[in-house]
């Protein structure tokens, strides 16, 4: 999804009155075995231009564990992102804000499509 940092996800200005809200979603940092911390910004862009950011976090990963060990994550969203236009992600290193030199991989993306 968000490979080298950043990613966008928009859905179009049609129809005009359309937008959207994040409910939830699966997710996991993807860089290899030993891995750090991985901070994950998300951005939400509002219908009015207001812009809310949450950060999460998917955990350090450490060689000697089976391959069945390393599970996504699971977060839900609250009602404060609806109306939403458009949604961005980027991924760091948590512990120094570097680069991950991998990628943000997401899955069961749940979002509902709201008219106005």
């Amino acid at each position: 999804m968000a490979f080298g940092g950043s990613g966008n996800i928009s859905i179009p200005d049609s129809p005009p009155k359309q937008t959207f809200s994040l409910d939830s979603f699966s997710f996991a940092c993807v860089s290899g075995v030993p891995q750090p911390e991985c901070a994950i910004s998300i951005w939400g862009w509002k219908k009015n231009g207001q812009v809310i950011k949450r950060e999460i976090t998917f955990p350090r990963l450490d060689p000697g564990h089976v391959i069945e060990d390393f599970k996504m994550n699971r977060t839900e969203f609250p009602r404060q992102w609806r109306d939403l236009k458009s949604v961005g992600f980027s991924i760091a290193r948590k512990d120094n804000g570097e680069s991950m030199y991998g990628g943000l991989a997401l899955d069961d993306v749940k979002y509902t499509i709201e008219q106005h």
